[in-house]
């Protein structure tokens, strides 16, 4: 689900640099360390795209992040929410 809490943190990453973009990570992915997605990804990509805050969204991001996917899209830096993954 998408709550204020998430809207606030995409807030708060924005003031972090000049453009904020949004990885939006694949069906599967959440599955995986989170539980069974509320949304499909498509359903979140258009729910982020709606967040004001927002410059780019990425579809198929991958959950854990890798140097070369910050590259790949110019990032200087990558936050991440503070929950932990369910995956062992």
């Amino acid at each position: 689900m998408v709550h204020f809490g998430h809207a606030n943190a995409l807030r708060q990453a924005r003031q972090l640099g000049t453009k904020l973009i949004v990885g939006v990570h694949p069906d599967e992915d959440i599955s995986l360390h989170k539980g069974p997605p509320v949304f499909t990804m498509e359903e979140r990509v258009k729910i982020v795209k709606g967040i004001k805050w927002v410059d780019e969204v990425v579809e198929n991001a991958p959950y854990l992040v890798q140097i070369e996917t910050l590259d790949k899209y110019n990032c200087d830096f990558c936050a991440h929410g503070d929950d932990i993954s369910m995956r062992v």
